[in-house]
């Protein structure tokens, strides 16, 4: 029965063949969180160089932040400030105004205006830190 033999070693063959899919989904995922951190800083900078300035203290908290998805393997960063005390909770409403403020757009406009370098930033990082596993 040479072929039952065959069969039992598939079968311990497919759970380490199933250990080595997760850890490369792991891998795979870490890659894109950190290409996409690199592209999202490529706007941050460019915000805070479009943020309107009266204290500075909306420039000073202004951050990456991951948002929360229910889809798995999706990363989604914002642009967004430190809320709370000593923090900049009102980055919003300068970036869409309000009925008693017009807006002041620095956050869209930092994205339209480098989207193309977001995209190759991304491309790029993926590049090197595939280059690093691989």
């Amino acid at each position: 029965f040479p072929s039952h033999d065959r069969t039992a070693s598939r079968i311990q063959g497919i759970e380490e063949l199933q250990e080595l899919f997760q850890e490369m989904e792991d891998v795979a995922m870490d890659i894109l969180d950190t290409a996409v951190k690199d592209g999202a800083e490529i706007v941050l900078q460019s915000a805070k160089q479009k943020v309107p300035v009266d204290t500075g203290n909306l420039k000073d908290n202004l951050l990456i932040k991951q948002s929360k998805t229910k889809k798995k393997g999706r990363k989604v960063y914002r642009i967004t400030s430190k809320g709370g005390k000593g923090g900049a909770g009102y980055a919003f409403l300068i970036e869409t105004g309000t009925s008693k403020m017009p807006a002041q757009p620095y956050i869209r406009p930092a994205y339209d205006e480098n989207e193309r370098n977001v995209i190759n930033k991304i491309k790029e990082t993926i590049g090197q830190e595939l280059d690093k596993v691989i």
